[in-house]
């Protein structure tokens, strides 16, 4: 289960999830507004990590779960299962948001 609030928001606000895949760091900077929120807010948080591949590609993922990948390509949705308060509710998720 995970904490729903980033995915049912009642304001509508989207919280910010950069996936660069496995491209490298002169393609995701081609990406500039998405590739610099990467970089002022995360990498302060990976130079902390002493994973040297981590450490070494920051604008990256630490594990992007290629199966998963694969395995969600071919569906519309997915579901998912929120906690909110004390509440369960089965959430459908379109797959153009990955988990």
């Amino acid at each position: 289960m995970i904490d729903g609030r980033g995915l049912i928001n009642p304001l509508g606000k989207l919280d910010w999830v950069i996936d660069f895949t496995d491209i490298s760091i002169e393609e995701a900077s081609e990406y500039q507004e998405a590739f610099n929120r990467v970089r002022e807010n995360i990498n302060p948080e990976i130079d902390k990590n002493k994973n040297k591949k981590t450490s070494e590609n920051w604008w990256l993922f630490e594990r992007h779960r290629p199966a998963m990948r694969k395995a969600l390509e071919n569906l519309g949705f997915y579901f998912t299962l929120l906690k909110i308060a004390q509440s369960v509710i089965f959430t459908p998720v379109d797959i153009s948001i990955l988990p």
